[in-house]
């Protein structure tokens, strides 16, 4: 018997990964491929040949054809609109709206199933990563942002409109310091990775003295290594950003563990593969603020797929919902 070939499709800032699975699990080939965002008056239609073209690429690599292909899946950064498979509002991606999923069925023609970015590398790591063989599990990516992706029953759950995970927005702070999304009090704006930069920089701008300003080159960027750094040695404006940003995370986690009282909780991205004493910090918070039953039960682990987990977990879903479409 054949072996149904699926694609899947994570579309980033700067690059497009592309993977070939073989049954929805061995990865039959990958490909990386620049977006060419950056380029002056990019077009959609342009940035679909980018996407064809590293799909190709990846075929190759898996020594196979696109007819072979039975379905892509896709995971892009933004808002997905469920009854369309439009992507609103990317960060990445320089347009308001994107017919993503049309796009690319026009261009390829083959079904497509579209997720957000996170809820992909969720899935990816549910299915064939460090939530294997749970059965309700959370993925929590703490970067630029903070996303998280939720599995509950051995199902993706995306919500009424396809934005359930959204955590970075949950309020950690009543009327606290305003978020890059307009509003305040956002467990983002205390430890998403731009909003810690961003209050770094605005108070080294005023003049306040902080060993910060020292560790770095510049201000066009600061990582949230440095500002732990400095508050390791004792910075007091350091410490204050630093412990915030801890206690936002935990409070994530464990209002997580509270709610849903899951098997398991990936805690990955940037700024935990940079520091990552923190998923130490998060079990212990779960451990003094959780409820005793699922703070005893709950693992909090590493992600294992790495830069691939969007593009597999997007191509596992274009395989789970094969017997879906035919």
């Amino acid at each position: 018997m054949s072996k149904i070939l699926t694609a899947g499709i994570d579309i980033g800032g700067t690059k497009i990964l592309v993977t070939v699975l073989a049954d929805g699990k061995d990865v039959l080939g990958w490909k990386r491929h620049p977006t060419g965002i950056g380029k002056k008056d990019r077009t959609m239609d342009e940035l679909a040949g980018s996407i064809e073209t590293a799909l190709s690429g990846a075929l190759k690599k898996a020594g196979a054809q696109l007819k072979s292909v039975r379905a892509i899946g896709v995971g892009c950064a933004g808002q997905i609109e469920l009854s369309t498979g439009d992507v609103l509002d990317s960060p990445h991606l320089p347009w308001n709206r994107i017919p993503l999923m049309r796009m690319i069925q026009d261009r390829i023609g083959k079904p497509v199933t579209i997720l957000n970015d996170v809820q992909s590398a969720a899935w990816g790591e549910f299915a064939l990563g460090a939530g294997r063989g749970a059965l309700n599990m959370i993925c929590i990516f703490v970067g630029t942002g903070i996303g998280s992706g939720i599995v509950i029953e051995g199902k993706l759950y995306r919500g009424s409109s396809g934005s359930a995970g959204e955590v970075g927005h949950t309020s950690y702070r009543a009327n606290g310091i305003r978020c890059q999304c307009g509003r305040r009090g956002c467990a983002e704006a205390y430890c998403g990775g731009e909003s810690l930069w961003l209050r770094a920089r605005r108070a080294i701008t005023r003049g306040r003295k902080t060993m910060i300003a020292e560790m770095i080159a510049d201000t066009d960027h600061i990582p949230a290594d440095v500002i732990a750094k400095a508050a390791k040695r004792g910075d007091p404006f350091a410490k204050k950003m630093w412990r915030d940003a801890e206690l936002a995370l935990g409070t994530i986690v464990h209002n997580y563990v509270n709610l849903l009282n899951p098997d398991v909780i990936v805690l990955g991205g940037g700024i935990v593969e940079g520091l990552p004493y923190l998923r130490d910090f998060a079990c212990e918070y779960v451990a003094r603020r959780s409820v005793r039953g699922a703070a005893r039960t709950v693992k909090i682990e590493a992600p294992k797929l790495g830069a691939m987990s969007g593009a597999v977990g997007a191509a596992n879903m274009a395989f789970v919902e094969i017997d879906c479409r035919f």
